[in-house]
């Protein structure tokens, strides 16, 4: 016969046993969740990651998980104001570039990008600034004193922004960016075959410049050489099917070579679709005619004529589209 264990015993190992059981599971949840528990730059990587992928959306929650979980981290404040940048919000970006460079006050692309930033805000002379403290630190910065000189350009100080584009080319003489501005100032100082030599050698570096194209045809077509305004515009359009005012140029050079508005209300009518104002207003003017010509048979009601003022064409430079992005 067996001995039997009292009840007791039994009972004190059960809850001996429960103690360690319990104690176990503790330690072992506690191992895994060191493993599981994602790091400051885990999010860091995943933001990357998906900014990569176009994911800009993403890509900002993951930056923003990798500040909450590390108040001091500078790289994560950049990136997500790149992001930000990207999607629009320039002024956020610009919060965010400030608490990159109070975290780390050397850090030289930081004060690049929000230059770039205050440049798009038309905040010029914050940009300069900003340009200012980049060369400070890193005086063999092509780009910023390139972008410094598109500043000093919307401010009209031309000479300000030629010095700045040749220094930037003297650090880098294949830069495309800085021939395109100095064009631009010789257009602006009606010296248009200089700007076809400066905008001739932008395309030499980049052919695909679709921004320089279009310029060096506007600056033929100041000299009246049409057939190769005509030839730039067109080699943009190609380029870039959506760029409304290089078919809106190429529509005034057809207009204009023969003298005959009609030419041109094709090429008008497109700029008009991609929602160039002065474009509609061309087609308003000088191609009404035409359409009531292609269509005698379809009797509408007249419609009602709205009251239009005179308006002179406004010869705007979209500054913002070509803008030398930081690098």
């Amino acid at each position: 016969m067996q001995p039997t264990i009292p009840m007791f015993v039994v009972k004190t190992i059960v809850s001996v046993m429960k103690k360690q059981l319990v104690f176990l599971l503790v330690i072992l949840q506690s191992i895994f969740s060191c493993f599981s528990q994602e790091t400051s730059e885990d999010f860091y990587i995943q933001g990357f990651l998906a900014y990569n992928k176009g994911n800009n959306e993403l890509a900002l929650k993951h930056y923003t998980h990798a500040i909450e979980l590390k108040a001091d981290y500078f790289e994560a404040y950049f990136a997500r104001a790149n992001v930000k940048s990207e999607l629009g919000f320039h002024q956020q970006a610009v919060y965010d570039y400030d608490k990159a460079i109070d975290i780390k006050p050397d850090f030289v692309k930081a004060y690049n990008y929000r230059g770039y930033e205050y440049y798009l805000l038309k905040e010029y002379r914050f940009a300069i600034q900003d340009y200012n403290k980049v060369i400070f630190l890193k005086a063999d910065y092509p780009n910023a004193y390139v972008s410094r000189g598109d500043c000093k350009f919307m401010l009209n100080d031309l000479t300000g922004a030629e010095a700045d584009y040749n220094k930037g080319l003297e650090l880098k003489p294949d830069y495309a960016e800085a021939f395109f501005g100095k064009g631009n100032i010789y257009m602006k100082q009606k010296t248009f075959d200089k700007a076809v030599v400066e905008y001739t050698s932008a395309l030499a570096v980049n052919p695909k410049y679709v921004e320089a194209l279009n310029a060096r045809g506007k600056a033929f077509f100041a000299q009246k050489l049409f057939k190769e305004a005509e030839k730039d515009f067109s080699e943009a359009v190609k380029l870039k099917p959506d760029f409304a005012e290089a078919w809106y140029n190429r529509a005034n050079t057809k207009s204009a070579a023969d003298s005959k508005p009609e030419k041109g209300c094709k090429d008008w009518t497109k700029a008009a679709e991609l929602k160039f104002k002065a474009a509609s207003d061309s087609v308003a003017v000088h191609c009404a005619e035409k359409k009531k010509e292609e269509k005698p048979e379809e009797k509408k009601e007249p419609a009602k004529e709205e009251k239009k003022e005179e308006k002179k064409e406004e010869k705007k430079e979209k500054k913002e589209d070509n803008a030398t992005k930081p690098e």
